[in-house]
């Protein structure tokens, strides 16, 4: 599986990044105190470095950052940063710093891949789709990121009914958007109050996208992908994560 991803990777990164005419000549001008401060944890050095980004509810620090992380922690280095608050349009371009400071700290040879978990994930996406085109001055980084984990993608933006129709369709274009056979791993739960506890949700969106989806599917799961407060049940569910981000 990680010999598909990375010749899905290179078959993304040979196409370059995108043109979009609608933003060439109007990309957006640098964000203000867009500097990430980038912290590194070191695991085996095989050529795979992560980039993992915090969701809403706490920074790279909190309890649930450390579960993913020290299951990313298991196939390669993980860089880890925070967001200064959760206005989450408006640090794309600290996001993009992040990915050029970690980058800076690889061998020119190892791939990111990037990371996130909630707000994360969402935040991710923004950075793949900026950096994919070729108005934004960090183009040249795309083609070194070999891909995107997301933990719990949330579609919805608020986690209890009523639920509008533009809270469900407006985090979906940003999917849409990423590049053509770009790999991207959905792991999410069932019980997942941001996809209003519908798994078939995400489907249909992978379904619809472009980029080269897998999915991993935690029955049971919430938001923060735990399924039981059994300790036994859960480790079996962190062993599913790492298995399925070690196939990817």
């Amino acid at each position: 599986r990680n010999s598909r991803r990375d010749s899905a990777a290179r078959n993304c990164a040979a196409m370059g990044p995108k043109k979009k005419e609608s933003t060439a000549n109007k990309a957006k001008p640098a964000q203000k105190n867009a500097t990430a401060e980038v912290s590194k944890w070191d695991g085996p050095t095989n050529g795979v470095v992560f980039l993992l980004a915090h969701g809403a509810g706490g920074k790279s620090d909190s309890p649930s950052m450390i579960r993913y992380r020290n299951i990313l922690l298991s196939f390669g280095t993980v860089f880890q940063f925070d967001y200064p608050g959760n206005r989450l349009d408006s640090y794309t371009d600290l996001h993009i710093d992040a990915v050029r400071r970690s980058l800076d700290m690889c061998k020119g040879s190892d791939t990111l891949l990037l990371a996130g978990n909630s707000m994360g994930c969402r935040g991710s996406v923004h950075a793949i789709n900026a950096l994919s085109d070729l108005a934004n001055p960090y183009s040249q980084l795309f083609p070194r990121i070999g891909g995107l984990v997301c933990f719990s993608y949330p579609l919805v933006s608020l986690p209890h009914p009523p639920v509008s129709d533009e809270q469900r369709t407006g985090r979906v274009p940003p999917l849409l958007s990423l590049p053509a056979g770009f790999p991207i791993l959905f792991c999410s739960g069932t019980r997942d109050p941001f996809l209003e506890q519908d798994i078939g949700r995400l489907r249909s969106v992978a379904s619809k996208m472009a980029a080269r989806v897998e999915l991993e599917v935690l029955e049971g799961g919430d938001h923060g992908l735990k399924v039981s407060s059994s300790a036994a049940k859960q480790a079996v569910a962190e062993a599913a994560l790492r298995d399925a981000v070690g196939r990817f």
